[in-house]
């Protein structure tokens, strides 16, 4: 289906061809134009439909890729950034909960021996 500016330009073009077969003047030529018009219009919606379908393909298989690298992902028991985050946050803790009892255990030495 035309869109409505193409519409309207077909109409003045055929209402062109009208006046000068009115008036006598290039009737034929302008009846060629048309067709060669309608032609290109014709070329025109069926590469704008084409574009359509390979856009439309593309997010299928822009869908389809995402799927599988999920289901790749999901498979290899990657975690994710928050539960790295945590895991490094409780080794952090447990580094810092270490050098407190180290440095304890020392001044219980150092008590100890003197």
């Amino acid at each position: 289906m035309p869109s409505m500016p193409l519409l309207g330009l077909r109409c003045q073009r055929l209402a062109a061809v009208r006046v000068d077969a009115h008036i006598g003047g290039k009737a034929d030529m302008e009846k060629t134009m048309q067709t060669r018009n309608k032609i290109m219009d014709d070329i025109s919606q069926l590469m704008t439909n084409a574009m359509g379908v390979a856009h439309g393909a593309r997010e299928e298989a822009e869908t389809a890729m995402k799927g599988l690298i999920d289901r790749w992902l999901a498979d290899r028991d990657f975690v994710t950034r928050e539960e790295f985050d945590a895991v490094r946050a409780m080794a952090q803790k447990a580094r810092e909960e270490n050098e407190a009892l180290k440095a304890r255990l020392d001044a219980m030495d150092a008590s100890k021996t003197s």
